[in-house]
């Protein structure tokens, strides 16, 4: 991975394992039912099941992105994306350019605070959708669609994308520091934030 903000392209989460059930969470809207616009011929659409096909070249690259030097990159692995479009406490969301897909988000409900609406699982841009101002309209819109209690946790090794999710939430107003949190055995920055429904 290049240098961020030149090439930023895997914002690479703790994947936290997906637990259904009934909505339990606070935000008045627990799923988008629209494509956003965001500008310049992009938009987030909420995944249907008749989306998931699209989301398995993305998800190769993905993992290509996230896989270590020498590791094998096993289909198995990936996230299964069902789940996130059936869950009603979930959100799989494609990123849409000029009719192409650059993108996807993986969103649910797995946080480590009981009264926290979100955890983002998932965010990748591809290549097409590479650079800062891409990755952080898209993390914005994602982000105001779905008011409520966010957290993110990366793993502290993941320099590229721990600087990502502090220049873009400092942008998007959000300035309460991280602080550090053992997710699933990995020791993570965690951030917990407020999106309000007007932003």
């Amino acid at each position: 991975m290049k240098k961020f903000g030149l090439n930023i392209q895997t914002l690479s989460t703790v994947n936290r394992s997906f637990a259904g059930g009934p909505w339990l969470g606070h935000s008045p809207r627990s799923k988008l039912s629209l494509a956003l616009a965001v500008g310049l011929g992009r938009t987030i659409v909420s995944a249907t099941l008749d989306d998931c096909a699209r989301f398995d070249p993305l998800l190769e690259q993905y993992f290509q992105q996230i896989t270590p030097p020498g590791g094998i990159r096993v289909r198995g692995q990936w996230p299964a994306v069902e789940p996130f479009i059936l869950g009603a406490r979930s959100q799989a969301l494609l990123f849409v350019q000029n009719g192409g897909d650059i993108g996807f988000a993986m969103v649910d409900s797995n946080t480590e605070n009981a009264r926290s609406d979100f955890n983002l699982s998932h965010f990748f841009l591809t290549e097409t959708g590479r650079g800062y101002l891409t990755a952080y309209r898209m993390f914005s819109m994602m982000l105001s669609a779905l008011p409520g209690w966010w957290e993110i946790n990366v793993p502290l090794h993941n320099e590229v994308s721990r600087a990502f999710c502090t220049r873009a939430l400092q942008r998007k107003g959000f300035r309460r520091p991280a602080t550090h949190a053992l997710v699933d055995g990995e020791k993570c920055t965690h951030w917990r934030f407020k999106v309000n429904e007007e932003e």
